[in-house]
């Protein structure tokens, strides 16, 4: 019984004891695990870490970018019916927002080619009259104008750039009668555009590319026959693209080249071809100023004078007339502006050339289709403005613009061969910025051999500028 009792303390203690090391042994192996799995998330956080710090520096490096760009803009507010707008205007640059908006009524006792915009009074004998004598009147918000006007920070060698860009609503002037109203309805004027270069100066240094007036139509009279600024009635010159170079002082010698679109106002296709003639001939309009500025009674409108000249030409794409397929535009001629004092003015223009339709001069006749010959003209402007009171002042003028009758023959009856106008202004200053109007013309355009066409006209317009 000892003996058997023995043997079972026996196995029992070895039994106890191989649990005792099992045990052991498995504490041991999980302390292993333990360290292993401890080491394995160190690892995986240290990665994480590095991948946080990484997405910090990145968003560091953005938030440093967008501060930069914050810098070198700034917000220019601007009203509107649903609050609030901003335009973001780079560091620099200056934008300003100019024009005027402007209603216009229009009175005729005779008929012209267009009541809202003339070059010339019909004859009485005119086939469109059917032997009746009318007037016109008409009303129009077209010639309200909007435009921008930009600046940006200096280039290299002190040269700084800037641009202009504006626009009306003359264009695509409707025909009575026609079936699209949508399109040539005057309720419904198109935009057109009016100026648009990019221009680079060093003082008066300048070098200019895009839409902008000739050299010799810079200078223009008060009296408004939009929009044709008194074009084909004694004043010359018009906006054309162009790339114009100059060195013009306020005070001092002024001298300026002007490199532009030939056809570019009257848009001829002389052989009817459908090519512009101005394009084809592959040379543009070329005209070169001359002037000098000098002080006057008036702070900042000094006293100028200038002469010009300017030549251009013609191809025909197909064909001849009369034996000639190429033609010359000349003319030369100069202008002045005398602010006397601060209650009188005085300005005009003097002129002479041939085939001058695309500079408005000619009374918008070119070449003579029955001879080939270039159609002659001479003519010019004088205004005079008086300052009746601080808000009111007055503008008589005289303007001229006449064809020479011996380039037409007898058979060519309605050739216009003398456009003139006795004109008066008048401007009602009513505010900073708001005008009134009134200007008259006793207008007479003489035919070849037709009666001439006399019209009274009265232009009343109210103008808010901005």
């Amino acid at each position: 019984m000892s003996k058997k009792l023995n043997q079972a303390f026996f196995f029992t203690w070895m039994i106890t004891l191989i649990g005792f090391q099992g045990a052991a042994r498995a504490q041991s192996i999980s302390a292993s695990w333990q360290k292993k799995i401890l080491k394995q998330l160190e690892n995986q956080i240290k990665k994480q870490e590095k991948e946080i710090r990484s997405e910090q520096d990145k968003l560091k490096e953005l938030q440093g970018k967008v501060e930069q760009l914050q810098k070198k803009s700034v917000s220019v507010p601007s009203k509107s019916t649903s609050g609030n707008n901003f335009v973001r205007v780079p560091k620099g640059f200056k934008v300003k927002l100019y024009g005027f908006v402007r209603g216009d009524i229009f009175s005729d006792s005779h008929r012209t080619n267009f009541s809202e915009g003339p070059s010339f009074v019909l004859s009485p004998k005119d086939p469109s009259f059917k032997q009746q004598q009318t007037g016109e009147l008409s009303f129009t918000g077209r010639y309200t104008r909007i435009g921008l006007s930009i600046t940006s920070p200096s280039l290299p060698g002190g040269w700084k750039p800037s641009g202009i860009v504006d626009f009306d609503f003359a264009n695509a002037f409707s025909v009575p009668g026609d079936l699209n109203p949508d399109i040539t309805s005057r309720s419904k004027p198109a935009a057109r555009l009016h100026l648009a270069y990019a221009r680079i100066h060093k003082g008066p240094l300048y070098f200019e590319f895009g839409q902008d007036w000739d050299l010799f139509g810079q200078v223009l009279p008060v009296v408004d026959a939009v929009p044709t600024n008194m074009g084909n009635l004694g004043d010359i010159g018009y906006r054309r693209p162009q790339i114009q170079i100059g060195y013009t002082p306020k005070l001092g010698f002024q001298i300026a080249g002007e490199a532009g679109l030939e056809g570019a106002v009257d848009n001829a296709s002389l052989d009817g071809s459908g090519f512009i003639s101005g394009e084809a001939s592959q040379i543009p309009l070329v005209s070169l100023l001359l002037g000098y500025n000098w002080r006057s009674p008036v702070s900042g409108q000094p006293y100028s004078f200038r002469v010009w000249a300017a030549q251009g030409e013609q191809k025909l794409a197909a064909g001849a007339i009369a034996g000639k397929d190429r033609f010359f535009t000349d003319l030369i001629g100069a202008d002045f502006t005398a602010p006397v004092n601060s209650w009188y003015l005085l300005h005009g223009k003097l002129w002479t050339g041939s085939d001058l339709a695309d500079v408005t001069g000619g009374i918008g006749q070119n070449i003579n289709p029955a001879t080939g010959s270039a159609i002659g003209s001479r003519g010019g402007w004088i205004e005079m403005g008086f300052g009746v009171t601080k808000n009111y002042w007055v503008y008589p003028g005289y303007f001229l613009d006449n064809p020479f009758a011996g380039d037409f023959l007898p058979s060519q009856s309605f050739a216009r061969v003398k456009n003139s106008a006795w004109t008066l202004a008048q401007r009602f200053n009513l505010g900073s910025s708001l005008t009134l109007g009134l200007d008259y013309f006793y207008w007479v355009t003489d035919y070849k051999a037709e009666p001439p066409g006399i019209d009274n006209r009265f232009n009343l317009f109210l103008q808010e500028g901005f």
